[in-house]
């Protein structure tokens, strides 16, 4: 009965999404030593223009700053020298509104180490006051009312975790915003997704929750 629910709120959510008129971009920047791919969607309605122009900033600012280690690093370290840099930037679109809009973006990246990092973060813009949505300012959110957001995310993360995964690992998720810091939004509820490390060690990956609306409303009132 869950799977069911899931998938037909699956299936309004890509049905709403896709009336949307939009493409999605790609910058590259590629040498011998550096590949960087990042897609970003661009809306075609002219009430969009000012968040294309918001998200477009924010992607030459995470190449700037990527870039800018990268090349520090390759530098200053002669076993840096004979690495292959990248980094990989997708893009999913959560929700889009006359009110806000909501996307989940999704980076691999290598700049030496024992392997890739892997790691999601949010852009959820509100239209109206043409402003990024802070979870705790947006909401209202006091952080005693995040025990109940964990309580009911740590139970549904060990339910997914039945599906796949045979050991018993325990987890506790931390009571602080930092922890929901990746969420997105539609007009069905609120995604929170916990990235690697966060909440369990790296390889058991990283989970996403749904809580619907009229749920999640009574968790934080």
């Amino acid at each position: 009965m869950k799977k069911f629910i899931i998938l037909f709120f699956f299936i309004i959510f890509f049905n709403t999404i896709f009336s949307i008129d939009f493409t999605k971009d790609t910058f590259k920047y590629e040498t011998d030593k550096i590949k960087i791919i990042y897609e970003y969607p661009m809306f075609k309605e002219e009430k969009f223009n000012e968040v294309n122009g918001i998200i477009k900033e924010k992607i030459r600012n995470m190449f700037e700053k990527d870039y800018g280690e990268i090349v520090k690093i390759s530098k200053e370290d002669t076993f840096f020298q004979k690495l292959v840099f990248f980094s990989d930037l997708s893009c999913s679109i959560f929700g889009i509104s006359n009110d806000y809009v909501s996307i989940r973006f999704y980076n691999e990246s290598y700049t030496g180490g024992a392997h890739p990092v892997h790691y999601y973060f949010p852009f959820n813009f509100d239209l109206k006051s043409k402003k990024e949505v802070d979870l705790k300012e947006y909401y209202k959110l006091k952080k005693d009312r995040l025990k109940k957001l964990a309580d009911f995310c740590e139970k549904d993360i060990k339910n997914q975790m039945k599906e796949n995964i045979t050991e018993d690992v325990q987890f506790s998720i931390p009571l602080d915003f930092e922890t929901f810091k990746v969420f997105n939004i539609n007009e069905n509820g609120i995604y929170f997704t916990f990235n690697e490390y966060s909440i369990l060690p790296y390889y058991l990956g990283s989970y996403t929750v749904f809580i619907p609306k009229e749920k999640f409303l009574e968790l934080i009132k």
